[in-house]
Parts: C-alpha cells; sequence; structure tokens
C-alpha cells in the first residue's frame, strides 16, 4: 500500500521521502528502546504507514497541522489489511503554537536582537524560500518552502534553532542523545540491507 495521503503531493515516490521514512525507521530501530511511545510531528507526509510491523513499537502519535490530512492519514492506517501491532493516536495540531508563548517570554527577559535570514536559497536540483518575517528568528518554526526541481510543489518545513529546542526538551525532562551525523550514518553499514528497500 502506498503512504501517500489523498490531496497531498505524490511525496511517496520522491527520493528525499524515500530517504526521509529510511532514516526515520532506523532511527527508531537504533534510538527507541523496544516498545516505546514514538511521536511523529508532521506525520502527513507517509505518517508511520511506513514504519514497519518489527520496528517494536509501542504506540505510534501521529501530529499534523492539516486537519483533512490527519483525518485520511487515520482512515488509511485503519485500512490497511496487515494491522498494525502497536495503537496508534492521530492528533490535529501544530507543534509550533507552544512556540508563540516561549517566544514572549523570552523576549521579555531578555534581549535578543532580530537575526537575519536570506528570503531564498537555490540550486540546481532544489530552492528554499523563507518566510519574510520582521521579528526575531522564532524558537520552534521559521517556516521554509523547500522545492525540489523534480517536484511539482514545494513542502512547507521548519527550521528550528538546535540549542534552544534541546533546552526547552530538558525542561519537560526529556534527555538529549548525540546521534551521528548524516555522513556518519550512510557509512554505517548497520542498516545496508535497508538501503537496497529504496
Amino acid at each position: 500500500m502506498s503512504s501517500q495521503v489523498v490531496g497531498l503531493p505524490n511525496r511517496s515516490e520522491s527520493s528525499h521521502q524515500k530517504l526521509y521514512e529510511f532514516a526515520k525507521m532506523a532511527l527508531i530501530k537504533i534510538f527507541a528502546h523496544p516498545y516505546a511511545t514514538v511521536c511523529d510531528l508532521y506525520c502527513c507526509g507517509g505518517g508511520g504507514l511506513g514504519i514497519d510491523n518489527d520496528a517494536q513499537i509501542g504506540h505510534y502519535i501521529g501530529i499534523d497541522v492539516s486537519s483533512t490530512g490527519i483525518a485520511q492519514l487515520r482512515e488509511a492506517w485503519e485500512s490497511l489489511s496487515q494491522k498494525k501491532p502497536y495503537p496508534s493516536d492521530f492528533f490535529h495540531f501544530d507543534p509550533c503554537l507552544y512556540q508563540k508563548n516561549v517566544e514572549a517570554y523570552h523576549n521579555k527577559v531578555s534581549s535578543m536582537k532580530p537575526n537575519i535570514v536570506p528570503n531564498c536559497i537555490r540550486s540546481e536540483s532544489y530552492m528554499i524560500t523563507f518566510e519574510v518575517e520582521e521579528e526575531k528568528f522564532p524558537l520552534f518554526g521559521k517556516k521554509y518552502q523547500l522545492k525540489f526541481a523534480s517536484d511539482p510543489s514545494a513542502e512547507t518545513h521548519c527550521l528550528v534553532h538546535f540549542p534552544s529546542f534541546i533546552r526547552l526538551a530538558r525542561e519537560a525532562g526529556l534527555e538529549y542523545v548525540e546521534i551521528q551525523n548524516l555522513t556518519e550514518f550512510y557509512d554505517d553499514n548497520r542498516f545496508v540491507n535497508l538501503c537496497f528497500l529504496l
């Protein structure tokens, strides 16, 4: 079954979506404890439909800003002929909503200067366009549009200030676990058999 959600661009066939799903699956297998809860933010680009049944997930939570995408994803999940061996929940919610409150707090207690972010970055194979905002770099969501040359439409993503993200995660009681960079991860042969699935 295709992991594409109706109404979204045909992401399931794009190479960057396959790489994203591969990396997500490998990270779950490496770092998630057996039968842990996995929370997938902005899940409507495949939303766990590509997660293997042998991933030993205890619970899957999908969160996305698109209510239509969440409804379609929930329907696709429930209609799978091979049921997933773990329960799932889907929520229509913008994970960046908390950012506005945190940003207001930080604006009041510090004298941070606005960061300058370029409006557009281009190459032969992709184009990244940032939203133009007069405010400083948001902690959870300098939104940008990513468009690959081979894709008909752009995808919206959020550029996160990683040190702030780690600090907020620690405030919430989460622990930071260092992972490999993409080059080291690619060179690691533990998941060489997954590469052939792409």
